[in-house]
């Protein structure tokens, strides 16, 4: 079945509160849903399969629980909840696979093309092609919603454990990304004194470009040295409020990178991911083209489940990917 919304301004209120609406619809009984169906704008239009209805008009006369309404912001309410911890997704190419396991073909770096005479054949003799393989796991965690829950009327806590599921689900993709990255690393800027902040960042950029031959255009970085970027700016009325950073406290681009911040806790070894203390590890600047993929074989989805004996409902959120670093000289270390 497919089924869609059509109201632009019903469209931009947040998922978690029509999760709310439609919700105590659903469990509020029969005068409830007359009185809460009121809420919805007249405007609003139910799609379902090429027929048009409008929404207050179908709730009035039929359950929530005969549309897929709760379903479907549920997921909304999740995804809404992921959106603040998001950092990789947008920096780190995707690739879609259906399989468990993907062979991402590599190349040597730093060849030429080499030159052909006229007539003759261009070949691959110069490429030495090798292959990373991603393999593919499973995450999840399951919102329990208690039968009490329900009773007592709980939804804002349901809501918002719908959207701590969602920032559970993108905070461990952040992490597993930079657990690889960090790790794999092909070299690191060590900055001190005057290059603690964004100068450290164009030498880091000078020893890519100049030493390893890749192009760097974006960088992942720990609180601390985003904080130390903001802070290090004398011209703050030229340029940082001209990018909002001080009004938004977030940074949209520097140098031409692309920027993440992450303030999580780092899994993989050998290095500490923080700022502040000597030899932390306080960003990673990469080549995002080459220096890492991720293979989705399902993005964040939500299954409904129920547990009879122990009078249990709710949503298992989950997440299929893999990822692993492409070539380590297109990642750096910003080294404290």
């Amino acid at each position: 079945m497919s089924t869609s919304i059509i109201n632009e301004r019903w469209n931009e209120m947040k998922h978690s509160d029509k999760f709310k609406l439609f919700f105590e619809m659903a469990h509020g009984g029969k005068n409830a849903t007359k009185r809460l169906s009121e809420r919805v704008p007249s405007s609003v239009f139910y799609l379902d399969d090429g027929k048009k209805t409008r929404l207050r008009e179908l709730l009035q006369v039929s359950t929530v629980e005969g549309t897929n309404l709760i379903q479907g912001e549920v997921l909304g309410t999740v995804i809404e909840g992921s959106e603040p911890a998001k950092c990789v997704r947008g920096i780190i190419p995707i690739m879609q696979t259906k399989s468990n396991s993907v062979a991402v073909p590599l190349s040597e770096t730093g060849t030429y093309a080499p030159k052909i005479a006229e007539g003759a054949t261009a070949n691959d003799k110069e490429i030495d092609y090798g292959s990373r393989t991603i393999a593919i796991d499973k995450y999840g965690v399951a919102v329990r919603i208690t039968q009490e829950m329900i009773d007592d009327a709980l939804v804002d806590v349901i809501a918002i454990e719908l959207a701590k599921a969602g920032k559970r689900m993108e905070n461990t993709l952040n992490q597993q990304v930079i657990n690889s990255i960090l790790l794999n690393a092909g070299w690191a800027q060590d900055l001190s004194g005057a290059s603690l902040n964004v100068n450290g960042i164009i030498l880091a950029m000078a020893t890519m470009q100049g030493s390893y031959n890749f192009e760097p255009n974006a960088l992942i970085m720990h609180p601390g040295l985003a904080g130390a970027i903001i802070a290090s700016q004398s011209n703050i009325g030229a340029y940082w409020q001209a990018n909002n950073a001080i009004g938004t406290g977030k940074l949209d681009s520097i140098l031409g990178l692309k920027l993440g911040v992450y303030g999580g806790t780092y899994g993989g070894g050998t290095y500490t991911y923080g700022w502040g203390t000597d030899n932390y590890i306080g960003g990673i600047l990469l080549n995002k083209e080459s220096g890492a993929l991720i293979c989705m074989n399902q993005d964040i989805r939500v299954e409904n489940y129920r547990d009879v004996l122990r009078d249990l409902s709710g949503a298992v959120v989950r997440m299929r990917f893999g990822t692993s670093y492409l070539q380590a000289n297109a990642l750096g270390r910003i080294q404290y």
